[in-house]
């Protein structure tokens, strides 16, 4: 009776488009939150101040283009299927991981006061927000322009790289910590959203994935074969109504400390105007016809609001509008999206659920993400000209070397407190009359060779996806034998890794003027911006005195 009646109001296409919708979003945000409890956020911090402008922004933003499927349905009258929009979860772990969490080690280390610290980080994550609406803004009305001068090979190589480090290889990594639930929960998300093999009674893969396998879990969990989830002490003290509030902190540090982190910034907020004008050609080919302008601006309008009232992120268009309409949805799927969104952002629901729901149920569906912006990007670069299918792949290794160094400084930190720990105890006991002349450090237990290598992994980390724009488009260019525009691409990339734009040789990423770096730095580390920078400027001279050669060559 309920399935008929639903069917008679339309409302089952709305009903599945929603719950694919809503957890898409909700797996962000709980990635969001671990993110930002990983580097040092309180939860109560979290879930009081920053869920809850994040929330503000998607209702923004989902108004908007609900707005214009409204607006679009009267002039053809016929059903229109809405944009959803939601946060980006590659920006999501790019500024967390990169902006954020340096910036509080930074903060932690100049004030020794862990309070303002954090205020100090969070400014700095809402200053990028704002960053990135301004930037997108200004996108709005030059895309089209950047989308010519830049290959795409370099703009998706570059998101793909993030896709496969952040979305894929780590979460099946997490996933596998419990694989009892990890593996059943990828094949539930695997066999209904890209096989597209229909679950009984229609409904979403990852409502599916979550009724099977959260009970299963329970069920492994008393028998004690899975680790135990542990639920947090405090996840029901924080239900109570967490309203958004406009916070000033990140216009005051707009142009202060927020300025170093432009070479991250700028390439996050390109790269998802980009998307956006792939999802609305895209959506032109379903007769789905929306302006590729009112799209971005909607979109930078939601994340500067969301950076006004203490967020930390960016919002986008999803792309899959393609099956939004296959499933007959038109706007009020988002409709229902954003008050479920409300309700869990503003009550503190989001900590209660995340508390007593295992990552490795809900982690798969990034890999489902992961996947998509993968093939995306390899589709995206065969056309009847070219293949720059090469570009991507290379535009892809920086993310890959970023992961192996995030991991590698883990490690090296782990083990650098734990020396300490060691030594203080040794120096104790001395103190207390045991005679002992141990004493040691990572220098002497890791060579010289050891930490070169370390120190190559830590410049080409920092700005990464900067620098996988620059390697895609060379290769995509060089591909074309546009040697001379790939030459323009070497000698920027040049410049940039100077001033630490790219390449930068400081822990947090930050950039510099080569001869103001501090002394205390390892003296590899201070040689290492010319060197590269060097490089750089040498193989642009090569290829353009190659381009000569190339336009001189008979044609066969």
């Amino acid at each position: 009776m309920t399935s008929k009646l639903f069917s008679n109001l339309g409302l089952r296409p709305e009903l599945n488009a929603f719950f694919t919708f809503f957890f898409d979003i909700v797996v962000t945000l709980f990635v969001m939150l671990g993110l930002l409890s990983f580097v040092g956020f309180p939860v109560t911090f979290i879930i009081e101040k920053v869920t809850p402008a994040l929330a503000l922004g998607v209702l923004l933003g989902n108004l908007v283009y609900s707005r214009m499927a409204i607006s679009l349905s009267k002039q053809t009258g016929e059903q229109k299927t809405a944009i959803p929009l939601g946060i980006d979860i590659t920006s999501v772990v790019a500024i967390i991981l990169l902006i954020v969490g340096p910036s509080l080690q930074f903060f932690n280390a100049e004030f020794e006061d862990p309070e303002k610290a954090l205020l100090y980080s969070w400014y700095v994550g809402m200053g990028t927000s704002l960053w990135l609406g301004i930037i997108k803004f200004a996108l709005a009305f030059c895309n089209d322009a950047i989308r010519r001068f830049i290959p795409m090979a370099g703009m998706l190589g570059s998101i793909a790289g993030v896709a496969f480090v952040w979305l894929g290889a780590n979460p099946v990594l997490s996933a596998f910590q419990m694989p009892l639930i990890g593996l059943l929960a990828l094949i539930i998300c695997i066999v209904s959203l890209m096989a597209h093999v229909r679950l009984p009674v229609g409904a979403p893969g990852a409502l599916v994935a979550l009724l099977i396998c959260l009970p299963l879990y329970y069920v492994f969990e008393s028998f004690g074969l899975i680790p135990e989830h542990a639920a947090s002490s405090n996840s029901a003290d924080m239900l109570g109504l967490h309203l958004p509030y406009l916070q000033m902190g990140g216009l005051e540090h707009l142009f202060g400390y927020t300025l170093g982190y432009l070479a991250i910034i700028a390439p996050l907020a390109i790269l998802v105007s980009v998307i956006a004008t792939n999802i609305v050609a895209a959506a032109r080919l379903s007769n789905l016809n929306y302006s590729t302008r009112n799209v971005i601006i909607a979109d930078a309008a939601a994340t500067f609001t969301l950076g006004l009232f203490g967020g930390v992120g960016q919002t986008t268009p999803y792309l899959g509008i393609e099956t939004y309409k296959r499933m007959g949805a038109g706007h009020l799927y988002c409709m229902f999206t954003i008050l479920a969104m409300l309700v869990i952002c503003f009550s503190g629901l989001l900590n209660f659920m995340l508390s007593y729901i295992p990552e490795a149920v809900f982690l798969p569906l990034l890999v489902i993400v992961c996947i998509d912006i993968i093939s995306l990007a390899f589709s995206s670069s065969k056309t009847k000209e070219s293949n720059h299918t090469p570009a991507i792949i290379v535009a892809m290794i920086p993310a890959v070397i970023n992961l192996v160094y995030v991991k590698m400084d883990e490690l090296l930190n782990t083990v650098h407190f734990g020396l300490m720990s060691a030594q203080a105890k040794i120096d104790g006991a001395v103190e207390g009359g045991l005679a002992s002349e141990l004493h040691f450090g990572l220098n002497t237990l890791l060579s010289n060779h050891w930490y070169n290598g370390y120190y190559a992994m830590r410049v080409l980390s920092q700005g990464y996806i900067l620098t996988a724009i620059f390697w895609g488009a060379t290769v995509a260019l060089m591909m074309d034998k546009r040697l001379k525009q790939a030459s323009y691409f070497l000698a920027v990339a040049g410049v940039f890794s100077l001033f630490g734009i790219i390449h930068s040789v400081t822990a947090t990423g930050s950039m510099y003027l080569p001869w103001n770096l501090p002394a205390d730095l390892a003296p590899r580390l201070l040689s290492l911006p010319y060197e590269i920078s060097g490089a750089y400027f040498i193989s642009a001279l090569f290829l353009f005195g190659l381009s000569f050669q190339e336009k001189a060559a008979p044609k066969l």
